[in-house]
């Protein structure tokens, strides 16, 4: 029998949290006041809704992978609005919010919905914020509420069924959620800016398998410790894009495997790239799989045609 699974809009009990920019404040506050409405409207109680607020939308994802680290919110709401004509460098300011945004949402399992109107003139983010063409602000906090009560039919939180091993496929089990974890890892040390181990204490503390914290701490350090030269093999196999243009969770999936590559002989070459590929299957994006594939496959040609010229020399 086919079973089929949706959420609802019941907000009675959930704990929901709203980032909202500063800039263009007279088109963020109108979105803000939608999304209270919807709220209010969806049962979820006053005290149970924080608001917190940032200077612009660029800061946005930075605010809620933090909130998201607490496990405290079943939701979280991104108000702001970029506007072609007052924001330099739209295009870039726009997809780094969006990226950032869906990241967290990804790595950390919780429904954070974008409210954030990309429009080209000021009078059309207004349309979009209460006017003739509805108010994003209340439809994001709907959203949240039913993406909220969906992800609770299909496992409460915290109560996740674990993956089933595929046939043929990549190791599972501690393992594979050690590395899980500490791509969660580095990806709030590179949204932080902060790669100390007393940063990510909260999230070590959350992890209740000894061996997968144990085997993501090792990781997370080896990584931190030869960043530079990751970041630099990477760059070279990537055709040249530097690791800044690379979106946070595929740069943090190709940080994981080309450390396992260049740095842990013990582990099969071969195993770093497809757990790093089912890793990316799973948080990234449509193309990020084969984006890693492809250039791990380059490091991993390098680093063994390096390995052949070493072990010429030595016999020489």
């Amino acid at each position: 029998m086919v079973r089929e699974l949706e959420g609802d809009r019941r907000g009675e009990g959930l704990a929901v949290a709203v980032v909202v920019s500063r800039f263009n404040q007279s088109v963020t506050e109108r979105l803000l006041d939608g999304a209270l409405e919807a709220f209010r409207g969806c049962g979820v109680e006053g005290e149970r809704i924080d608001i917190v607020r940032v200077p612009g939308a660029f800061e946005i994802p930075l605010a809620v992978a933090r909130l998201a680290g607490t496990r405290r919110y079943d939701a979280i709401v991104c108000l702001g609005a970029v506007i072609r004509g007052e924001t330099p460098h739209f295009e870039y300011i726009a997809a780094e919010v969006a990226r950032g945004i869906g990241a967290v949402s990804r790595t950390e399992g919780l429904p954070v919905v974008f409210g954030v109107l990309t429009t080209d003139t000021v009078e059309q983010a207004l349309a979009r914020a209460g006017g003739e063409h509805g108010n994003k602000g209340y439809e994001a906090a709907t959203t949240a509420v039913e993406m909220a009560r969906l992800l609770e039919n299909i496992a409460p939180r915290g109560r996740e069924r674990p993956m089933k091993k595929r046939a043929g496929g990549a190791a599972s089990g501690p393992r594979r959620k050690g590395r899980e974890l500490a791509l969660q890892a580095l990806f709030q040390a590179d949204l932080l800016e902060d790669w100390s181990e007393a940063g990510l204490e909260s999230l070590w503390g959350r992890c209740g398998d000894k061996a997968a914290c144990d085997f993501a701490r090792s990781l997370f350090a080896g990584v931190a410790v030869n960043r530079e030269r990751i970041d630099r093999a990477i760059a070279m196999a990537s055709e040249h894009w530097r690791i800044g243009r690379i979106g946070r969770v595929d740069a943090g999936i190709l940080r994981l495997a080309t450390y396992e590559i260049l740095f842990c002989p013990q582990v099969p070459i071969s195993a770093a790239i497809n757990e790093a590929v089912e890793i990316a299957k799973r948080f990234g994006g449509s193309e990020s799989s084969s984006f890693v594939n492809g250039v791990l496959d380059r490091i991993a040609a390098e680093a063994g045609r390096r390995e052949e010229k070493r072990s010429a020399d030595g016999d020489g």
